[in-house]
């Protein structure tokens, strides 16, 4: 088997495989390890099936170790049917593929294993992790087993639980407000041949993360779903999806059609989004503002490049979501399907609402929500979900007017004010417009309406739009169908 190295934006190749090189000489875009391989199919569908359910049993198809590797059990996650969400939302193939199973909690203990693996093979005694969260804990996971020092310079901000799994794993932990700028400077201060620096921009990581493709399409018989969903942030988890699904056609496993992808970013950092909604090739950098889920805002993301190409390739679109939206996911994912997700995982699932209420999906296809972590490690968002709530819950029943402000809303976006003159013109529901808001914010909390923001009224007054979500309709539906 022959690993050479490729530049996906210039065509640069490195017929050399080293894992000292990461970036492209020419235009320093983060190089892409490839292979050529020369295993028949059936030769590699008989070694992947008569394995144990785990990263390595496609070690064929990544760069060569001669040790056992540093594992901790990674890899092999769950894909189920969902039977809650895929009602709630009327979705007949809807799967769910959990990485939150995985030893730390997140799909970064792929990338760690195989990383870890080659650095302990290669005799490197030292690694430095540059990191906004999950990637900081399971490179410290892994170099603690492999007994290889690690410091881990996190992003200011980061979980408090993050930084005590990470200080359990015995790394060195240091905190900085600006992430690139202390790769820059480590990478011209660290000459030591026997360390090693690790940011998301790393191709190896990739490696390992692929695999989830490999696990999808392996589960679904070799066969491709027509969508899989995922959180964005530095865009390593997406480019790894793109490249296992073109490894897997270079290899001739997949039948017939290749799957579409959708990538979901907070609204508030979203450059990869704001670059394909502009029919841009290169990502435009964006500055990093407020953020609540700041382990998915990348402003300056390394593999932005990657993920417009595989939509251009592949087919699908970048869509962004709000932090309110992010908040109902979450506790939609909770509630209907019993897992605890991180925000970045909700991000998905938002992503999936947001593009069935657009159309963008249709309900019989396949769908595949990747799953990127666990929620344990993101208690401070349980507790805002549980402030904004009061610890109330949510009552099960919808009273009758606010069953008729969803099959208004149902028809067009309004605001308060014409929904209030609809409900009383055709329903004869007279209600003043204090108490019109309020059903509107309790619809809102539910997740059964969305709001558009604010608007000018004649130059005078600023008003806020509502739009009905998903579940809105599905509700409109059911009591259509009672009804009748």
């Amino acid at each position: 088997m022959k690993i050479y190295q490729q530049c996906v934006r210039c065509n640069y190749v490195n017929d050399v495989f080293t894992f000292w090189n990461i970036v492209c000489c020419r235009c320093s875009h983060p190089l892409i390890v490839w292979y050529e391989l020369d295993t028949s199919t059936q030769d590699l569908k008989n070694m992947f099936s008569g394995k144990t359910r785990s990263l390595w049993k496609y070690r064929d198809v990544l760069p060569r170790i001669t040790i056992d590797p540093i594992t901790l059990g990674e890899g092999g996650t769950p894909m189920h049917l969902s039977k809650g969400l895929g009602s709630l939302l009327g979705l007949r193939h809807l799967y769910i593929k959990n990485e939150s199973t995985n030893p730390t909690g997140a799909f970064t203990d792929r990338g760690a294993t195989l990383l870890v693996s080659l650095l302990y093979e290669n005799n490197i005694n030292n690694l430095t992790c540059i990191s906004s969260g999950n990637l900081g804990v399971s490179l410290a996971a892994y170099s603690t087993t492999a007994g290889i020092s690690c410091k881990v310079y996190f992003k200011i901000g980061v979980e408090q639980v993050k930084i005590l799994q990470a200080l359990s794993y015995n790394a060195e932990i240091y905190f900085t407000n600006n992430l690139t700028l202390t790769e820059d400077i480590l990478r011209r201060e660290v000459k030591d041949a026997s360390s090693y620096i690790v940011s998301s921009s790393n191709p190896l990581l990739l490696e390992g993360y692929k695999t989830i493709a490999y696990e999808i399409m392996e589960d679904l018989n070799w066969s491709s779903p027509d969508w899989i969903i995922l959180p964005v942030g530095s865009g390593a988890n997406m480019t790894s999806i793109w490249k296992g699904i073109k490894e897997l056609e270079m290899l001739d496993l997949l039948q017939e059609k290749t799957p579409r992808l959708i990538g979901g970013q907070i609204k508030s950092c979203a450059p990869i989004a704001v670059s394909y909604f502009k029919g841009l090739e290169e990502v435009e950098a964006t500055t990093l503002k407020d953020v609540g889920f700041p382990d998915i805002a990348d402003p300056n993301p390394p593999w932005g490049f990657t993920v417009l190409k595989a939509i251009r390739e592949l087919g699908g679109k970048m869509v962004t979501v709000s932090e309110e939206e992010v908040l109902h996911a979450l506790k939609l994912m909770a509630k209907y399907e019993g897992l605890l997700v991180e925000p970045a995982s909700a991000v998905g699932l938002a992503t999936l609402i947001k593009s069935l209420d657009e159309g963008y999906i249709k309900r019989d296809e396949e769908i595949i929500l990747i799953i990127t972590g666990s929620g344990m490690k993101n208690p401070s968002t349980f507790q805002t979900i549980y402030r904004i709530t009061n610890f109330e819950r949510v009552p099960i029943g919808i009273g009758e007017t606010k069953k008729k402000i969803l099959e208004i809303l149902s028809e067009r976006p309004l605001h308060g004010y014409a929904i209030k003159k609809i409900l009383r013109d055709r329903f004869s529901i007279d209600v003043k417009l204090p108490t019109i808001y309020e059903h509107l914010k309790d619809l809102e909390e539910r997740g059964l309406v969305y709001s558009l923001g604010v608007e000018y009224l004649r130059g005078k007054r600023i008003l806020k739009k509502y739009m009905i979500s998903e579940l809105g309709r599905r509700i409109i539906r059911e009591e259509i169908n009672r009804v009748s």
